[in-house]
């Protein structure tokens, strides 16, 4: 069923599926030598994302039946990632046995790949290929698999969170704010975090925990998304739907407006050299937020994402991410 914006198909935003093709342009175009030094960015537009379309997907799943299915939820996410991840890593392995045989770098690759089908290659790759940036990542042909490591992390801890946050909030009082006060202190632990190792904070198992592939470090990027899908639905269940509210289109308007503007800066003001994550990742977390809230009303903005040839990219961006 397609709302009268065109941007709303069922329980589906198109316009969000638009916001993954930009974020898969911008990792690809970094990776490929364009001019658009903080193009890796992209990646925290899609956790962004991801925590925003989990909690709204769990929210309407709680709100229909009073449970969360977790075995549904986590055998749905390994049909759809696990079959092209393993071919993908099966095949670059075979590959890379011929390439880099004779250079040395085929153990990196081989143990990322076996991260990459364990959910861990994050922490494989901070371990034997060392920076995002450096040499030696430059020859680990899996070393986009980080990314979605931390993606599986997140899916394998969060929901059962959130469930947690719903089950307190039935019994009313100041429980009732559970959901968003656990998501919101995961915000604010993670980013205290990633602030500790701007500041090179040494403690315990601080590389682990602080680096560039740390789930702790980018686990606000997913709160985020979550604290905003959240509000959205607290919104929605206290008002009734109003598509064609001029007041609502303009401020819409304006948030995609920067919210563009703000991805669009990311390309060029962030580069390898900028310490991230850090306070600059607030800049792609941000227009992504922004972006996300401005879909909920009519937009010009919001109606480009959700154009066909940006839905079909976006449909197709798990793949292209995993070939890329």
């Amino acid at each position: 069923m397609r709302s009268s914006d065109g941007v709303v198909q069922g329980n589906r935003r198109r316009d969000i599926q638009g916001l993954r093709a930009i974020a898969v342009i911008m990792v690809v175009a970094f990776h490929a030598g364009l001019p658009v030094p903080g193009g890796f960015v992209g990646v925290d537009v899609f956790f962004v994302i991801s925590g925003f379309v989990i909690t709204a997907m769990l929210h309407r799943e709680w709100e229909k039946t009073g449970r969360i299915r977790f075995g549904t939820f986590y055998l749905k996410r390994f049909k759809r990632l696990a079959p092209a991840l393993a071919l993908m890593v099966g095949v670059t392995l075979m590959i890379s046995t011929v390439i880099f045989s004779l250079f040395g770098h085929q153990t990196y690759a081989a143990a990322t790949g076996i991260g990459a089908l364990l959910m861990s290659a994050n922490f494989v790759i901070a371990k034997t290929t060392g920076g995002y940036f450096g040499p030696t990542a430059e020859n680990n042909p899996l070393l986009n698999t980080w990314s979605l490591s931390v993606e599986e992390q997140f899916y394998l801890v969060f929901p059962a969170l959130i469930a947690l946050g719903w089950y307190l909030a039935k019994r009313r009082g100041l429980l009732r704010f559970s959901p968003a006060l656990i998501v919101g202190g995961v915000a604010i632990a993670s980013f205290a975090l990633t602030m500790a190792g701007v500041n090179d904070a040494r403690f315990p198992l601080s590389d682990w925990i602080l680096g560039f592939y740390s789930p702790f470090t980018r686990a606000w990027e997913f709160a985020v998304g979550a604290l905003l899908a959240l509000a959205l639905a607290k919104t929605a269940a206290s008002e009734s739907m109003q598509t064609n509210n001029r007041g609502k289109t303009n401020l819409s308007t304006l948030a995609a407006m920067a919210g563009i503007v703000m991805l669009a800066a990311s390309l060029w003001l962030i580069s390898e050299t900028t310490v991230f994550p850090g306070p600059w990742t607030l800049l792609p977390v941000a227009g992504t937020v922004l972006l996300l809230l401005a879909g909920t009303h009519r937009n010009v903005a919001s109606q480009v994402l959700g154009t066909n040839p940006m839905v079909k990219v976006g449909d197709w961006s798990y793949s292209i991410y995993l070939w890329h």
